[in-house]
This record gives structure tokens, C-alpha cells and sequence, in this order.
């Protein structure tokens, strides 16, 4: 049995709407025209949606080929050497450096982008009191030091003997398996499971830098006109290490001529404004007994 099938919970009421931005120019007409009216069944884009991005696409298409990432990366500042150094007394930050991630500072305006869309309402609201120029604070934002908060919500289902985790924050994660002994009523077994914290991800792959994760901070910080922020850089020698995680912008789009950059989700030539359906994120822990009668 796969309990995620059978599993009573809240996960399949509706999910709120939240507002985002879509890159419009480099999606195919029709689906670009369905995102514009917001993925719903049987409603189609309006002509007016279809004209929208259509000119998004022309814009794009109208660009001079090729990005310039000249200085795009560059050293960490001395004055963050302090923060670094305790970040690596972190099994998460060390753990990417065995990846072969190491610290840098990027510059936002200049990574392309693999991600179709950005929610836009969350982020401003952390990036509002934010000091363009403490750079100490935007270390803490982009490279926090890793922690783990419960899941914010718990459901237990008898019919299934299953714990079910539903949450809207993406890194709701099991970090690993758990077991002790409860006198007297006898062992637990299970897993543990909380929200961890991320970095913001920067991959380079045939000569070209991406922001790989931290999408919705970055969108904030450039709202707020932070443009060189600390990240996590891996360079990638193979597609495979390379890899987008799914749901990315197709690779032709990406490595092609003109591929959208991070300052594009704020670009109306390009980019649009949509109400979508918030992610969400499941995880289920089943409990089962099973006789094995021999033959």
C-alpha cells in the first residue's frame, strides 16, 4: 500500500492563491498564456493575455545574444571571514563544502535565472527592514546559520497509521532516522523531521552562472536594490552535477542565446504579474505490521 494515496488530511483542501511574477518571454505562447490566466481548468487566456505574451517573447527575441558575466563572482570581504568561520562549524555548511560549494559573493543582476516564476509576497515582507548596507545582515539572510524548527502542522491518521506533515515551506524535510527507548512502555522508532534552513546556490556550468536556490529572497533583495550578496558556489563540470532541480525552464532556454536573468522577474516587457496556487509540501510517515507464513 502507498500511504500517500489513502492518507486523510488537509493537504487536498484549496490552496490559497499568493502573488507571483512569471517570465513570460521565454515560455511558449499558449503556455504563457495560460499562466496569465492562472492555470485554470477550462479557462482560457484572454486575447489581450495572448497580446501580452506574445510581446513578451518579442522583447526577448529582440535582445542583443549573449550575457555578460564578467565579475560576476568575486571573493568573500574580509569582514565577513568572522561569520564564515563560524558557519563552518555547521554540519549543513560543511556538508557543501565536501559538495565542493564554497562561499562568494555574486552579483544578483548578473546570474541567469532557471526558474519560470518567483512568489513575490513573503520576501518583501523579510527584506523590508533590511540595511542595504549591512552587509552582515544580508550574510545572515542569504547564508543563515543552519537551524531546525518544528513542522508547523501535525496530523495523525488512524486508518492508515500515519503521520502526516503538511507545510508550505519547501524545506520541511526528514533529516534522518530516530530510535529510543521509553521505559517502560518499550522502543520508538521513527524519523526526524523539521524545517531546515537553506543558502542561496549558485551553479556555473559551461561558463554561464545560475542562481540554483534562494529565488524568493533574491527577488526581494533586488526589489530592495541589494545587488552583491554572499552565496554558496558550486562550478560544474557535467550536465549531471549541473542538473536543475524539476520544474526549471527548459535547458535550451537557459544555455541558449538569450536566457532570463534575475533582474527580468522585475521587468514588464518580460515578465508578468499572476495570483497562483502556493506550493506545498508532504511528508508521510506509515507504520505497518506484517506476518510472514511460511509455506
Amino acid at each position: 500500500m502507498n500511504p500517500s494515496h489513502h492518507v486523510n488530511t488537509e493537504i487536498d483542501t484549496e490552496i490559497p492563491k499568493r502573488p507571483a511574477r512569471v517570465l513570460l518571454g521565454w515560455l511558449e505562447a499558449d503556455e504563457a498564456g495560460l499562466w496569465l490566466a492562472e492555470q485554470q481548468a477550462g479557462v482560457q487566456p484572454t486575447a489581450t493575455q495572448l497580446a501580452q505574451a506574445a510581446h513578451a517573447r518579442a522583447v526577448v527575441a529582440a535582445r542583443v545574444p549573449g550575457v555578460d558575466q564578467s565579475e560576476v563572482v568575486t571573493a568573500l570581504p574580509e569582514e565577513l571571514s568572522g561569520y564564515v568561520q563560524r558557519l563552518e562549524q555547521t554540519r549543513d555548511f560543511a556538508d557543501m563544502l565536501r559538495e565542493g560549494f564554497r562561499p562568494a559573493m555574486a552579483d544578483l543582476t548578473r546570474l541567469c535565472a532557471l526558474q519560470p516564476y518567483v512568489y513575490t509576497d513573503h520576501t518583501m515582507a523579510r527584506v523590508a527592514m533590511l540595511d542595504v548596507g549591512d552587509l552582515a545582515a544580508i550574510a545572515e539572510m542569504t547564508l543563515p546559520m543552519p537551524s531546525v524548527t518544528p513542522p508547523p502542522t501535525i496530523h495523525f491518521d488512524e486508518a492508515t497509521q500515519s503521520w502526516v506533515l503538511p507545510a508550505t515551506n519547501p524545506n520541511l524535510r526528514i533529516i534522518g532516522p530516530f530510535n529510543a527507548e521509553l521505559e517502560p512502555s518499550g522502543h520508538a522508532f521513527g524519523f526526524i523531521v523539521g524545517v531546515t534552513t537553506s543558502f542561496l546556490q549558485v551553479s556555473s556550468f559551461n561558463g554561464r552562472y545560475f542562481l540554483r536556490d534562494g529565488y524568493h529572497r533574491a527577488y526581494g533583495l533586488l526589489a530592495r536594490g541589494i545587488k552583491q550578496v554572499p552565496v554558496m558556489l558550486r562550478d560544474c563540470a557535467t550536465p549531471e552535477e549541473f542538473c536543475p532541480p524539476p520544474g526549471m525552464l527548459a535547458p535550451e532556454v537557459c544555455l541558449g542565446e538569450r536566457p532570463p536573468r534575475l533582474p527580468d522577474y522585475l521587468d514588464n516587457r518580460v515578465s508578468g504579474a499572476v495570483d497562483m496556487a502556493g506550493s506545498r509540501k508532504l511528508v508521510v510517515i506509515h507504520g505497518s505490521e506484517r506476518n510472514f507464513i511460511p509455506q
